[in-house]
């Protein structure tokens, strides 16, 4: 069977037509194994899939390690450990997501009523030198030391100023309105003519037969 990289109706997913028991045949994570294996694909190209999967993933609600740290991307018994060893740069994309303003962290109560006590300000609104210092205060003591076990109920003084405070549960991401006026006018139509020409066929046991067309770049 053929089927597309990228389906023009679901251009949030790469490989969406390939049944779900087919996909586990190949790979655990089926999408960026076949991702990996396009002809001539190049590191500027798995960036860029980090970026859409990043912005698309915020379109849900859900916790963290469902959306920007999902294990799909991230192994969590070793952060570094990604498809292809990126994960500085996909935590550098990440970052500079955060600072063009296109997705910003919140405090995620674990209850509704909770914010709305708090009025806990979004990250980008917490200034320590500068955005940039910000984002480096959030990246070393968040992502770098990030713990998906890790559930802390208790709040100690401004809530971004001490970073006991952040756990699995209390942060998440948001993507902003210029972050989705980004996605929807430059990154996704950009995305979507890149690959909207390439096939592939796959037999009914997982093996790739043929690459049909190619990255239009």
């Amino acid at each position: 069977m053929k089927y597309k990289v990228l389906n023009k109706e679901c251009i949030d997913f790469i490989f969406y037509d390939i049944p779900y028991k087919l996909g586990k045949k190949i790979n655990k994570y089926y999408e960026m194994d076949l991702f990996l294996k396009i002809p001539n694909i190049n590191k500027t190209d798995i960036l860029e899939l980090f970026e859409v999967t990043i912005l698309t993933s915020l379109d849900i609600k859900a916790e963290m390690d469902e959306t920007i740290f999902s294990d799909y991307l991230f192994d969590f018994s070793n952060l570094y450990k990604l498809t292809n060893h990126y994960a500085d740069d996909y935590v550098a994309i990440i970052g500079q997501l955060f600072l063009d303003d296109y997705i910003d962290f919140w405090r995620c109560a674990y209850h509704e009523t909770d914010n709305t006590k708090t009025k806990t300000p979004n990250l980008s609104q917490y200034k320590k030198e500068n955005k940039y210092e910000t984002w480096k205060y959030f990246r070393d003591n968040y992502i770098y030391s990030y713990n998906d076990n890790l559930v802390n109920h208790a709040t100690k003084e401004e809530f971004w100023g001490n970073s006991s405070n952040w756990d699995i549960y209390n942060i998440n991401a948001i993507i902003t309105p210029k972050g989705t006026k980004y996605f929807q006018e430059i990154l996704a139509p950009k995305f979507y003519n890149k690959y909207k020409d390439l096939e592939v066929e796959i037999d009914d046991k997982g093996n790739i037969i043929r690459w049909i067309g190619e990255i239009n770049r």
